[in-house]
């Protein structure tokens, strides 16, 4: 293969890696997550489904399903487009190799027009009686040598270029194929979502009747969160008064230096989940005139252990009105909260690593579902836990 047509197809290559490969990545690392995930919440609906009525935490979960399907969408759409992009760019790429096939094979053609009218016009014996010199006849010999040399190097370079337009259509191939394929995928995904909003129709509609009782429901949650941040206030009151300018032991400061670097690596408190409520104001999925304030985040799993999300000390074991139980970690100047446990298999004042048991979830039987509340502060200072949980 001739230096310019080699040159030519490298930088073609670097181009489409450079540009492409990265991006294409990217998208499939994005799309996994959210089939995951779409997985995840449809084992925790199939929960709430076997529970004995439609359920808040049900139309949640079909809020999130519904979410991860669209973003997976527009993934799809993305990567679409991205591969109409490839093929478009090889698809050039084609026709100018095709186009020095077409120049190269004129060439080749030319020169054995050449060769054939030497071999007519070519005497051996009297080339070598007409040479003026040895020298020149070695020259001679040389030109026609290198004619013969030129051509058998187009011929190769023909082949060469032959090899690289068939596997430039079986690239354009392969992508039309995969685009075909992404768009049977989201048509199946339309038709899924279509069915999840019918669904979330239909909960809508029942819950609608129950507006006292979510009512009611709501007003209890309230008061529990009011008590949970209350006592949390309460404790780093008292510690305040301990250590007048609030200063942690050594060990202390170590915890929260390191519990502070591992921002965005926390461990989840469940085996798995879903966050179907998340940080800050949050209105309500059916009474739309109310909207509430969430402490933390409440995350929809079908495990029952929680575990803690980092080492630290169990600070307190608080039990609210209806039975469930809370427990609050410190972790030097931080404190994480788990809520709606049913059981404890921890004491006040007991060491703890990360991912260590500390309790079991609550199951809400008419719901069939195990939703934890979870929270992180740091002193007075709320912080959003999907910041600091592992993506």
């Amino acid at each position: 293969m001739s230096k310019k047509i080699k040159i030519t197809f490298i930088v073609f290559i670097l181009f489409s890696v450079c540009v492409f490969s990265q991006t294409k990545s990217d998208l499939l690392t994005k799309k996994n997550k959210l089939v995951t995930e779409i997985k995840l919440i449809n084992i925790a609906i199939q929960s709430t489904k076997s529970g004995h009525q439609e359920s808040v935490q049900e139309l949640q979960l079909i809020n999130k399903q519904m979410q991860v399907q669209t973003d997976l969408l527009k993934i799809s759409e993305q990567y679409i487009d991205l591969l109409s992009l490839e093929k478009d760019s090889i698809d050039i790429e084609l026709k100018n190799i095709t186009n020095r096939l077409f120049t190269e094979k004129n060439i080749y053609a030319q020169l054995i027009i050449n060769a054939n009218r030497l071999e007519l016009t070519y005497n051996p014996i009297e080339f070598i009686f007409e040479s003026r010199s040895f020298n020149e006849l070695l020259r001679s010999m040389y030109h026609f040598r290198q004619i013969e040399l030129t051509r058998r190097s187009k011929y190769e370079e023909i082949h060469q270029i032959q090899a690289i337009i068939e596997k430039t259509k079986k690239s354009i191939l392969d992508r039309k194929a995969r685009q075909a394929n992404l768009i049977k995928d989201q048509k199946q995904n339309i038709i899924q979502l279509n069915l999840v909003k019918s669904r979330q129709t239909h909960i809508i509609k029942s819950l609608i009747l129950k507006q006292d009782s979510l009512t009611l429901a709501l007003k209890n949650k309230e008061t529990q969160a009011k008590k949970i941040n209350d006592e949390i206030l309460r404790l780093i009151d008292i510690e305040s008064k301990k250590q007048q300018t609030f200063e942690l032991t050594p060990e202390g400061r170590i915890t929260s230096k390191h519990f502070s670097e591992n921002r965005g690596q926390l461990y989840w408190p469940v085996s798995n989940g879903i966050i179907t409520s998340k940080f800050g104001k949050v209105q309500h999925p059916i009474i739309s005139s109310i909207s509430t304030m969430n402490n933390g985040i409440e995350i929809t799993t079908n495990s029952r252990d929680v575990n803690s999300v980092f080492k630290g000390v169990i600070t307190k074991i608080l039990i609210l009105p209806n039975g469930l139980k809370v427990v609050i970690v410190r972790h030097g100047e931080y404190l994480s909260v788990y809520s709606n446990l049913y059981d404890v298999s921890v004491a006040k004042n007991q060491h703890i690593e990360a991912k260590d048991i500390i309790g079991t979830l609550y199951i809400d039987k008419a719901s069939n579902t195990n939703v934890l509340g979870f929270q992180i502060w740091k002193g007075r200072e709320k912080l959003n836990p999907s910041h600091w949980l592992i993506k």
